[in-house]
């Protein structure tokens, strides 16, 4: 995928930025024990089943937040990503969809600028071109005091991806998503536990 950019230098720096985040993070070493205690409350996801495009959907929500280790946080985060890839292995889909519940985002709830930008590195160099939606789900009015920050760090044609939708544009997701919009992402579904994301039982979906 980074061989994609047209520049050389530019796709010659984003291997060398990805390699050295692969050697530094080993996304191909798995502790099973360590991703599924992350897991346990939803917060990151694959959707069980593929969106209207054959999509793999991503579900981030940062807001039942379970453990202190960023490092594990984002070991995470790569294991939901290349399994999201893996469901698309051999399929004419060749990107997934990222969902991002927000409904209760807070400045407190927020992860680390460090784990933020790393997050945006995982997304625009590590899995570049992977993306094809980047869905920010009721994103309150102190969220864009955080995307300010970030806009900065987002390259053009992942910036093109990004989409804001309320609760209300039933339309627009199901334009992004496909009509089963909201039991793939659990958008205003109910929790299984006070700490777990909405639509995420974790016996079931594990």
């Amino acid at each position: 995928a980074v061989g994609s950019f047209a520049q050389v230098p530019k796709a010659a720096a984003l291997l060398k930025q990805a390699l050295a985040w692969r050697r530094k993070r080993n996304p191909h070493v798995v502790d099973y024990a360590e991703v599924e205690k992350e897991s346990r409350t939803g917060k990151l996801r694959v959707a069980p089943a593929l969106d209207r495009w054959g999509r793999p959907v991503v579900v981030f929500d940062n807001s039942v937040q379970n453990t202190k280790d960023p490092a594990a946080q984002l070991r995470c985060l790569a294991f939901v990503l290349e399994h999201a890839l893996r469901r698309v292995d051999g399929t004419a889909a060749s990107k997934y969809v990222i969902f991002m519940h927000l409904n209760d985002f807070s400045l407190l709830n927020n992860p680390p600028w460090s784990v933020t930008k790393e997050t945006m590195e995982m997304l625009m160099c590590c899995f570049a071109e992977c993306c094809g939606h980047i869905v920010l789900h009721n994103a309150p009015s102190v969220f864009s005091m955080v995307f300010s920050m970030c806009k900065p760090f987002i390259d053009p044609k992942t910036g093109t991806k990004i989409v804001f939708v309320k609760d209300s544009d039933d339309a627009a997701c199901r334009d992004i998503i496909g009509d089963d919009w909201r039991a793939l992402t659990g958008a205003g579904l109910p929790r299984a536990a006070p700490k777990s994301s909405p639509g995420y039982v974790h016996e079931a979906n594990w």
